[in-house]
């Protein structure tokens, strides 16, 4: 949402067009709030850039396209306000780069993908790789286009934020899948410009604009996979889910114990129930647990924990004493490697009295393929 509109903005600045103040910071301003969201994110605006860069040394010069390049306010407009929102981070959010970013990069980098050269095999990781290698030659020709060029960049961006995060997950990819074969079909449209008669070219715009159009949408929709699960959700998993919690835990708390996002959230959102945990969900103890104890026990001592995982330890046993939640969402499957049984997320926490006073006024009251739910006897 926020790379294209900035595409087209990037391509009338490699052609030397003139774009009306407003719509020209209004468009930077939005691409900068939304690239600011994650830092890999900045390879897009970093790719587009150069192509931008690119177009204006070949159509100036060396020199005077260097030169009209570093006077384009634009860049350095969204460099200002990164730096105005890495300076705000430590006085808003002071424990984020003393406590949240040692986490990620501890725990967070390599769970639950394969890592290393493998991660390009991941799901959808290799499609998008072998998409852009095929485009990347047609989008090298003088004839592509800037729009097909900036659009391009946009996505390899997007394809290098995914491979740095080390997943290869779905939603990783989508940016990719969405904006690639955009490329193919203005390659196509601009083909089409060159190589048919002006009478032909014009008797076939529409109805050849109308299949590109259909065709991304086609594409949009396989990669997103909607509208499918909307359709089918009120007999899926988290359908079935949602309509469990919604009849136990309607606008209540809710405490889970689980890994997972997916299909925690959106039930936890269409129940309007809340999280007690004072993390999105348990990926520390996946994070923590990747490889087994040294004692070969199941589970760690308090004293054998670190820091990250008695945080989790004692946070949810404390909170959850002090304010019993309406019901108790747990995963059944910890995604937790097997070390000398399974991980089972109450045996681990009822080792923690204050969990297990606690948790003793709960009972099972459904389970929904491996979420269980407990609710409180009153």
């Amino acid at each position: 949402v926020c790379a294209m509109p900035y595409a087209l903005l990037a391509a009338r600045r490699a052609d030397g067009l003139r774009t009306p103040r407003g719509l020209a910071l209004g468009t930077t301003l939005l691409a900068a709030v939304g690239f600011a969201l994650k830092p890999h994110f900045l390879a897009v605006p970093g790719l587009i850039e150069c192509v931008v860069a690119g177009h204006r040394i070949a159509r100036l010069g060396f020199g005077p396209g260097i030169r009209d390049t570093l006077r384009d306010p634009l860049p350095w407009l969204m460099a200002a306000f990164w730096a105005l929102y890495l300076a705000s981070i430590p006085i808003f959010f002071p424990d984020y780069f003393g406590y949240v970013l040692p986490l990620v990069l501890t725990y967070y980098l390599d769970l639950g993908g394969p890592g290393g050269l493998g991660i390009l095999l991941a799901n959808r990781m290799g499609t998008a790789a072998l998409l852009l290698a095929l485009l990347l030659p047609l989008v090298a020709r003088r004839g592509a286009g800037s729009l097909a060029q900036t659009l391009f960049a946009a996505a390899a961006g997007a394809f290098l934020s995914a491979l740095v995060q080390h997943k290869g997950w779905t939603y990783h990819l989508a940016p990719v899948l969405m904006l690639a074969p955009l490329v193919a079909f203005l390659l196509a449209a601009r083909w089409a410009d060159r190589n048919l008669a002006p009478g032909r070219a014009l008797g076939a715009a529409h109805p050849f604009a109308a299949v590109l159009g259909v065709s991304l949408a086609l594409v949009t929709a396989y990669a997103g996979e909607a509208p499918w699960r909307e359709i089918q959700f009120s007999s899926s998993k988290v359908g079935f889910l949602t309509a469990k919690l919604r009849q136990d835990a309607l606008g209540e708390r809710l405490l889970v114990l689980s890994p997972d996002i997916y299909p925690v959230y959106p039930a936890l959102n269409y129940a309007r129930a809340q999280s007690t945990l004072r993390t999105m969900n348990l990926w520390l103890l996946q994070g923590v647990y990747r490889e087994c104890p040294a004692n070969g026990a199941r589970y760690r001592e308090t004293w054998e924990m670190s820091r990250a995982e008695f945080f989790v330890y004692r946070t949810v046993a404390e909170d959850f004493a002090a304010a019993p939640p309406s019901a108790v969402l747990i995963a059944r499957h910890p995604g937790i490697p097997w070390c000398n049984g399974e991980f089972d997320f109450i045996e681990y926490f009822r080792r923690h009295p204050l969990f297990e006073e606690t948790f003793s006024a709960y009972r099972e009251t459904a389970e929904i393929e491996g979420n269980r739910i407990f609710t409180r006897e009153d």
